[in-house]
């Protein structure tokens, strides 16, 4: 094989190698894309086995509310966060209003619905008269507590158990009996278990151990 022929084939060769590093290149930007649009998407709400934040609010009819927690092992609050601008909210009222009329029975004694919203109290207040909403609805008063309970993405639907863990959380339009039939089998479950405590032997020069 002469000299001249080889010398051919570097263009070749050089074009075949960059040709596979962009493709690689490629591949490693798409997966690390979907990487943070995944990470953004977790970032927008509370996840299943994360805490609600616990604060007292006043809902439009005045009545003075815990949202977060509660003092009975067992109990169950149904959250869902909306604003009166959101078009998929209003998609998803009938069925949060099914649910809510679902929940207000003696067949869920443990649970509490509530809705809780960035609007002011002028809007909360007409929103939920004009859409004829049986469950309180609770305007955020403070910019922090909304932030802490990722209240800027809309339409939210929660489960939280007395202590305020998370048990289903769903976000987007919530339009289906198979989803609503989801948070009632939610409701009805016990909590789930505790995770067992994992205790890590340190170096025995510290005579320390690591329980996460």
């Amino acid at each position: 094989m002469s000299a001249t022929y080889l010398l051919k084939l570097v263009p070749w060769a050089l074009a075949a190698i960059s040709t596979g590093l962009l493709v690689t290149v490629t591949r490693k930007y798409e997966r690390l894309s979907e990487q943070i649009v995944e990470h953004r998407r977790n970032d927008m709400h509370l996840r299943r086995g994360e805490y609600f934040p616990t604060f007292a609010g006043t809902a439009v009819d005045g009545s003075r509310r815990i949202v977060g927690e509660s003092a009975h092992p067992g109990d169950r609050q149904v959250i869902f966060l909306l604003t009166s601008t959101c078009p998929y909210c209003k998609r998803t009222l009938p069925t949060w209003k099914t649910l809510a009329g679902r929940l207000d029975s003696a067949s869920y004694p443990n649970a509490r619905v509530f809705a809780l919203t960035t609007d002011s109290v002028q809007i909360a207040t007409s929103f939920a008269k004009s859409h004829e909403l049986g469950f309180p609805v609770i305007p955020f008063t403070q910019p922090k507590q909304a932030r802490l309970a990722h209240a800027f993405t809309v339409p939210q639907t929660l489960v939280v158990n007395h202590a305020g863990l998370v048990l289903f959380s769903r976000i987007g339009v919530m339009d289906t009996r198979v989803a609503m039939d989801s948070v009632l089998a939610v409701i009805a479950a016990p909590d789930p278990l505790p995770r067992r405590s994992q205790t890590v032997s340190a170096p025995e020069s510290n005579g320390a151990t690591d329980r996460r």
